[in-house]
């Protein structure tokens, strides 16, 4: 059995105020029928081109979210590259108050979905759940990561969170360590306590993944966890990811 990149299923109500959560909830109980479709103008066909992407005619709730969502018109194939998606997905979308729900289906990944969430501070990205087919390329999460972080920061989201499930010797999932080797971050808190002399220095993931000893410490010693890629320039987690799509590149030449 081939392990996979354990992102858990979540609420979807993280960081979202108590209105924000009745509202996912809400729109979430009654998906809206195909009967309000629309191909949101006669470029639809090219822009789902640029990555060969399959997108399924949003409804009309969807276009309305979208333009509620971003204050604008946005291309489709740009929120579902902001979704991660790789090229030859197939993209379907659903909304409710407050938030847009992109589902992904490609021939290496058995599920993959996003939910776009508009917050009082902005827009956020939470990944659901990814989970690979048997036999898929390696390096394919570090792929995913860095469209998704390209076409988020177009669209102006701040975060991009998930929950990053497995512990060391698990046959099944092992996001605890690929998701902050992609540059997923978070504080490590009571953790601290669990660390070695020449690591406690270490406050957070990325941290700890500055240095090959911390990297090894919390391959074995790390578990499940929530964590957020930082948007925002220079930030840890852009470092991180930009060091690891370095070394898959060298591995693969």
């Amino acid at each position: 059995m081939s392990k996979q990149l354990g992102i858990g299923k979540s609420s979807g109500s993280r960081g979202l105020t108590s209105a924000e959560k009745v509202g996912r909830v809400r729109g979430s109980t009654s998906k809206p029928s195909n009967s309000g479709s629309t191909n949101l103008g006669a470029d639809r066909p090219t822009e789902s081109s640029k990555f060969n992407y399959d997108i399924e005619s949003p409804t009309r709730t969807v276009t309305d979210q979208i333009r509620n969502m971003f204050g604008r018109d946005v291309k489709l194939s740009d929120i579902a590259a902001a979704s991660g998606a790789l090229d030859g997905s197939k993209i379907r979308f659903d909304a409710g108050n407050n938030f847009l729900e992109v589902s992904v289906s490609h021939p290496d990944v058995r599920v993959q979905d996003r939910t776009f969430y508009k917050t009082s501070t902005g827009i956020t990205i939470e990944n659901e759940v990814f989970i690979k087919k048997p036999g898929a390329p390696k390096g394919l999460a570090t792929r995913a990561v860095e469209r998704q972080v390209e076409f988020a920061t177009k669209l102006g989201a701040n975060t991009i969170s998930l929950n990053a499930v497995g512990y060391y010797g698990s046959s099944k999932w092992n996001g605890y360590y690929t998701w902050p080797k992609n540059g997923f971050d978070a504080k490590l808190d009571d953790i601290t306590d669990m660390l070695p002399r020449n690591l406690k220095g270490a406050k957070t993931l990325q941290d700890l993944f500055k240095t090959k000893e911390g990297e090894e410490w919390w391959k074995i010693n790390g578990s499940s966890m929530f964590v957020q890629f930082d948007l925002s320039p220079n930030s840890a987690s852009r470092k991180r990811l930009k060091k690891t799509i370095e070394e898959y590149r060298v591995k693969t030449k």
